[in-house]
């Protein structure tokens, strides 16, 4: 009894392989075995996209919606196929590890990559700090201008400007110490604009004393 491997024709169909055994250079001799073998296409992998009712959005090789505090393995969840999350200089991420802006999120055995933006992490380290708030300074100043996913990064109100209701949002949050995880304020001061941003800290402050009546 022996073992073999064989490979099969690249193109699909039905065939038939025959097995005998022969001496070389004289003759087959003995019974032979036909076996019937159906080639098929190989399944198709998983495509590189978002899983049905994702938060997330993906376009131009952009992954956005990604907020502070979201993890490694939260972003592999989003994905119908698998992949693996690097940082921006290639290494992978922990999956309890924060992603910041500038990680990548790459297919396993495909092509398929993304680049992270995590609204209110300029400077990639996956929360909100002084470096981001001078990130914003320097470009509100002319100083130092903030593009392409740094720009986004540091529009936290989602109004398309990175201006000073940016600025001064995120200096709240920071304050608040809720840059990591995004709570339920952050949240708040992601949907509203200027306007209402002032009424949501007002709500926040009067929330934050003492149970009394007012009139």
């Amino acid at each position: 009894m022996f073992t073999a491997s064989i490979t099969a024709p690249a193109a699909t169909g039905t065939y038939t392989l025959t097995l005998g055994m022969v001496r070389d250079g004289v003759a087959w001799f003995g019974n032979t075995k036909s076996v019937t073998i159906t080639v098929v296409e190989p399944a198709p992998k998983p495509q590189f996209e978002l899983i049905a009712g994702s938060a997330l959005t993906m376009s131009d090789s952009t992954l956005r919606g990604v907020r502070l505090g979201t993890t490694a393995e939260d972003i592999r969840a989003q994905f119908k196929c698998e992949v693996t999350v690097k940082d921006t200089s290639g290494n992978a991420v922990a999956d309890s590890a924060a992603v910041g802006t500038g990680c990548t999120v790459n297919q396993v055995g495909g092509t398929g990559v993304a680049t992270l933006v995590v609204v209110g992490d300029i400077n990639g380290d996956g929360a909100t700090g002084a470096t981001d708030l001078m990130a914003i300074k320097t470009h509100l100043t002319g100083h130092t201008a903030l593009k392409d996913m740094f720009y986004e990064a540091g529009d936290y109100n989602s109004d398309t400007l990175v201006s000073t209701d940016d600025y001064l949002a995120l200096k709240v949050l920071i304050k608040k110490g809720t840059s990591k995880g995004f709570k339920a304020f952050g949240g708040a001061l992601l949907l509203w604009g200027q306007k209402t941003f002032y009424s949501v800290v007002l709500t926040a402050v009067i929330l934050l004393l003492p149970h009394q009546s007012f009139r």
